[in-house]
């Protein structure tokens, strides 16, 4: 979403807060604990290696149909990793496993380091993209900034590309299935849109995605899907599905949240093949005076793209027809298990996973903190 990306990249930067997250993470050093939940009557709707298994089945469509497959079992055995801001701390990151709850501290630095609005984890968790907002512009006004990337294992960050706030650049990098970067250089570059291969070191342009908060899937022919949300104007957005040749198709959300008198604000998370988004509304639950309680990357809508039904909700004020999630989607990682949806318990009390008729199958607890966000989850 332009301005309110925007808004983020020009905020003041001259928040006093320490550089190490050491000492903070020690005092809130967490015990983590796992409850098993049962697996019986999994899901009237599944998602099998990330590929959509009868949508129309059971709860969300004709009751005759024959109902889907259950997800596969899985456990929460893999690798988290979490932002935490608070006051004292700057922005940073931190990974931790079940087996092992120490939180050790992946990245760290100055308030120019945006981890917790722009940060996003690679596939294979060997890296983590995010921006930065460096210096003020001689309009005094605007931030140069900076496009990075964290390699994990040396521990080298990466300067991939620079920006000024003023070019209008409106998605932050986000990862593709197979490993490969998008980046929105903004309107000076020659050319905007992008995927940066790691591996490689090589950049190859891309089609207009069509909007903002872009998000890259796979199609089933193999092919590069941008999912992106456009602004129509006041607090109209639609969202936007367009094929690596630049056909764009508008989904139908748009005109199905208004009926509902819902707009939609941000496209946070999709399903690898597309078919699924999670998006954040203006039906989500306000919070006056605890906003880190509802991040910016927050959502609470699980939609079906192409066809625009509702499949589950955080919302607790919702069409009675639409499944409720137990606590609040996960953001950014909702849908890093294939088959199910990540879910944080509320005010930061660990994580849940959930089938898609909303039966918990896993929780993982930890000590309450609302200023935590989960940034990803890397099956083992």
């Amino acid at each position: 979403m332009t301005d309110e990306l925007k808004h983020l990249m020009t905020r003041l930067a001259d928040e006093v807060k320490p550089a190490s997250l050491h000492e903070a993470a020690t005092r809130r050093s967490r015990q983590v604990s796992r409850r098993h939940a049962g697996l019986a009557g999994i899901a009237a709707l599944a998602l099998v290696g990330g590929a959509v298994v009868g949508l129309n089945g059971l709860a969300f469509g004709d009751s005759n149909e024959a109902a889907p497959a259950a997800a596969p079992e899985v456990q929460l055995d893999g690798v988290f990793y979490e932002t935490l801001t608070t006051l004292d701390v700057s922005d940073a990151v931190n990974r931790f496993t079940v087996d092992d709850p120490t939180r050790v501290e992946v990245a760290s630095g100055g308030s120019g380091n945006l981890f917790t609005d722009t940060a996003n984890v690679s596939p294979d968790g060997r890296y983590i993209s995010y921006l930065t907002h460096d210096t003020q512009a001689e309009d005094g006004f605007n931030w140069i900034g900076r496009f990075m990337l964290l390699d994990i294992q040396s521990n080298e960050h990466r300067e991939l590309a620079e920006f000024n706030t003023e070019s209008d650049g409106c998605s932050a990098p986000t990862w593709t299935p197979d490993g490969r970067l998008f980046l929105d250089l903004g309107t000076d570059a020659e050319d905007r849109y992008g995927l940066y291969d790691p591996a490689t070191d090589d950049f190859s342009t891309t089609v207009d995605p069509k909007g903002c908060d872009v998000q890259v899937a796979r199609d089933e022919d193999g092919k590069d899907l941008f999912i992106a949300s456009e602004h129509l104007g006041g607090d109209t957005f639609t969202i936007n599905m367009t094929t690596a040749d630049g056909d764009t198709t508008e989904s139908p959300l748009r005109k199905i949240f208004r009926e509902l008198d819902i707009n939609i604000n941000n496209l946070t998370a999709i399903t690898d093949d597309g078919q699924l988004a999670c998006l954040r509304t203006t039906a989500r639950p306000t919070y006056t005076g605890h906003e880190s309680y509802d991040p910016r990357r927050s959502c609470d809508y699980v939609v079906e793209i192409a066809s625009g039904k509702l499949l589950m909700t955080s919302n607790e004020d919702a069409p009675q027809d639409v499944p409720r999630a137990p606590g609040g989607f996960a953001s950014v990682a909702t849908f890093a298990v294939p088959g199910y949806l990540l879910v944080a318990q509320p005010l930061g009390a660990g994580y849940q996973l959930i089938d898609f008729a909303g039966d918990i199958v896993e929780t993982i607890d930890t000590e309450q903190n609302s200023e935590v966000q989960l940034l990803g989850y890397i099956p083992s």
